[in-house]
């Protein structure tokens, strides 16, 4: 017999849905325990779960400096395609 009721909201929370990203899409890491968390870049590969992303600023790694970063779509949050100006796409996070 319980001592107590179960209350009536669910306990559990519901996963957020992977986005599918493609070579080319701008994204956003999202991820609070990621150490590059908040930075935009580019995708360049996909590879199964595993994404490579080319970061718009370059971070420190073991004394040096580097731009690729290998995440996966969970913890990327897509960036809008707005339009387009010639041959290049425009995209929501561009405030210039």
């Amino acid at each position: 017999m319980p001592l107590f009721k179960r209350p009536d909201r669910p306990t559990l929370k519901p996963r957020r849905p992977r986005p599918v990203v493609g070579p080319g899409d701008r994204v956003r890491i999202v991820a609070g325990y990621s150490p590059q968390h908040g930075q935009s870049g580019a995708v360049v590969r996909v590879t199964g779960r595993s994404v490579l992303v080319e970061l718009d600023q370059p971070y420190a790694v073991a004394g040096g400096s580097q731009r690729l970063f290998y995440s996966y779509a969970g913890e990327l949050e897509q960036i809008a395609r707005v339009g387009r100006m010639g041959a290049q796409d425009l995209f929501a996070d561009d405030e210039e």
